[in-house]
């Protein structure tokens, strides 16, 4: 493995086309900061192979739901979208095949190169009447569990499923350099999914969606993704009881379980707060970065010193699936069409001193 310093002193700006925007890149003056660049020649190295970059949506991707006809049923139009570097995607109702998500994948940028998208985040809209609550969960009367926006990032496998050890690399954390427009810089949120147990608990009021884009419902009834009708009937379900291990069916039955299939969704960078929100990341136009120690579950799943919340994960970064950098919808919604474009470049791995 190839590892680098980068000065104390300002890298050269960087000429980054799209908005005719430019860049400082800097770290700590008083010292110099250990790295490798994250791009094809350094993956296997790193125990990465296989890894690539892809670009996702809330109906493209393995957990896409906002057009699933269980989950969101919402109509593709009114779906956020990545329509650049591609000029249309199909809009499924159940969730794409490998083929379908392999049209996301992206050439790699190279050491010098920038990983560049665009989009539209749609207007964060209420629940079908007739899903709620057993099947799309709504807070402040909006469709928070299937409209959560668009994105990109690297998986650290080819399969997406396999976990990747920060400690036994000895990495603390990461680095990159963002470019884009303000609004999208301020709805970024810098998710790091992980590998979670699959007896994990999840909570009883969110309904789960399955493997194969079926949903099982706060009510213990399963229905199906394209016809959103009733497949498996059982309201005496317990719910309390419900585990990830529940999300797996067919022949992914038994697979690791990453943390875009739990309702609360991913671990993501965050500042301290007293009062947490399912909001962006502090990303910064120009050179970022952040530690392992700065990256926490979604608020819901945060411990309560008065009562534990049962359906809490912790961070583990000796189980990372990859670094997704996905433009979110405000807490409180999107209320307008949102065009979203930005640039990452020079996504590094920062080394322990």
């Amino acid at each position: 493995m190839v590892t680098e310093r980068w000065p104390s002193s300002c890298l050269a700006a960087l000429a980054i086309s799209l908005f005719g925007l430019s860049a400082c890149s800097s770290f700590d003056p008083v010292h110099e900061t250990h790295f490798t660049l994250l791009y094809q020649d350094t993956y296997d190295a790193l125990g990465m192979p296989g890894a690539h970059w892809v670009a996702y949506d809330e109906q493209h991707s393995a957990s896409a739901a906002c057009t699933n006809g269980a989950a969101g049923n919402h109509l593709p139009k009114e779906c956020s979208d990545v329509y650049a570097p591609w000029t249309e995607w199909t809009n499924p109702k159940c969730p794409p095949s490998a083929q379908e998500l392999s049209e996301g994948y992206l050439a790699d940028p190279g050491a010098n190169g920038s990983i560049c998208i665009q989009g539209v985040l749609r207007p964060t809209l209420a629940c079908a009447k007739d899903h709620r609550p057993a099947q799309c969960f709504e807070a402040n009367g909006l469709d928070v569990s299937n409209m959560w926006g668009a994105g990109v990032g690297l998986s650290f496998s080819q399969s997406g499923k396999q976990a990747w050890s920060a400690p036994a690399h000895k990495v603390r954390g990461v680095a990159f350099d963002f470019s884009g427009s303000e609004e999208t810089r301020l709805n970024l949120r810098v998710e790091v999914p992980i590998l979670l147990d699959p007896e994990s608990r999840v909570s009883s009021d969110r309904p789960l969606m399955r493997s194969d884009g079926s949903v099982l419902g706060t009510d213990g009834n399963v229905y199906d993704c394209d016809t959103d009708q009733i497949v498996e009937s059982d309201s005496g379900v317990d719910r309390s009881k419900t585990t990830l291990k529940d999300a797996l069916v067919g022949d992914q039955e038994g697979d690791p379980v990453s943390s875009e299939r739990h309702p609360y969704g991913s671990p993501f960078w965050q500042l301290p707060s007293a009062n947490p929100s399912w909001g962006s990341s502090p990303v910064q136009v120009g050179h970022n970065e952040f530690a392992w120690t700065d990256v926490e579950p979604p608020p819901e799943t945060r411990p309560n010193p008065a009562a534990a919340d049962p359906n809490n994960y912790p961070f583990s970064s000796a189980k990372i699936l990859g670094v997704h950098f996905q433009v979110v919808p405000p807490p409180k919604g999107n209320k307008t069409d949102f065009q979203f474009a930005f640039c990452i470049r020079k996504l590094a791995l920062l080394l322990e001193d």
